[in-house]
């Protein structure tokens, strides 16, 4: 059986099959309970849905369509990668920085080593798969405001390993004071 579908009227689940003539059409898995078991069956799918129930349904997966665009953009704002969204890889050594590329799969668990896993799109349409760690949101000036990030960053952590250096300078006066 192939991949489930669902009838854009009714929403039953069906499948497309094809039958001895080579004609594809849509069809529905039969279950029945007997006796002696359970029998399957196969047979094409007759919509029997009203203008209405139809109109319901479509109006329902608007909504739910609507409802991932904006979870979509609300995980945008607060800086997530997802899907479709372009972005450039800044580190590693498996897949080559500066490459920007669309992602097109996102890990829906972490590795075994906690990593986020994602595969991207380049422009000749050669698939690239890094750790989410390695990219960045890429948008014109994105790489400007990314060496903006990367001094800030550096310049903190210098701050903090001086203020440690001397915090162990003015422990080990004190020892030798007492």
């Amino acid at each position: 059986m192939s991949k489930l579908v669902r009838c854009n009227k009714c929403g039953c689940e069906c499948y497309w099959d094809t039958n001895r003539n080579g004609k594809r059409y849509l069809a529905q898995r039969n279950e029945q309970e007997y006796e002696g078991g359970t029998g399957t069956w196969k047979s094409p799918h007759y919509c029997q849905a009203t203008d209405e129930e139809a109109a319901a349904y479509q109006a329902m997966l608007e909504g739910v369509k609507q409802q991932l665009v904006n979870i979509q953009a609300e995980q945008i704002a607060n800086g997530e990668i997802v899907v479709g969204q372009t972005v450039k890889v800044y580190r590693g050594r498996k897949v080559a920085q500066g490459t920007v590329g669309i992602v097109f799969w996102v890990a829906e668990e972490a590795s075994g080593y906690g990593e986020w896993k994602i595969g991207l799109k380049d422009e000749a349409g050669d698939k690239h798969f890094t750790s989410i760690s390695n990219v960045n949101h890429y948008f014109d000036g994105a790489d400007a405001l990314n060496e903006a990030r990367v001094a800030q960053a550096k310049a903190e952590a210098k701050a903090q390993r001086q203020s440690n250096k001397e915090q162990a300078m003015s422990c080990q006066d004190e020892e030798y004071a007492i």
